[in-house]
């Protein structure tokens, strides 16, 4: 089974902070999130499918 769920975060920095490829540094920072879930539980797996910056 296969439960997708869509998060929306929130904080005070400008997008320009994350340089010039903002999603993929975004990505990056919620995959290692996901590889500590990860990390507690090993019959299941978190994964991140897209990440795309809101304005």
């Amino acid at each position: 089974m296969k439960i997708r769920v869509t998060l929306m975060t929130e904080n005070d920095k400008p997008v320009s902070d994350l340089g010039d490829n903002s999603e993929e540094a975004a990505k990056r920072a919620w995959e290692f999130i996901c590889a500590l879930l990860n990390t507690r539980n090993q019959k299941e797996r978190a994964t991140v499918e897209k990440v795309e910056i809101v304005e």
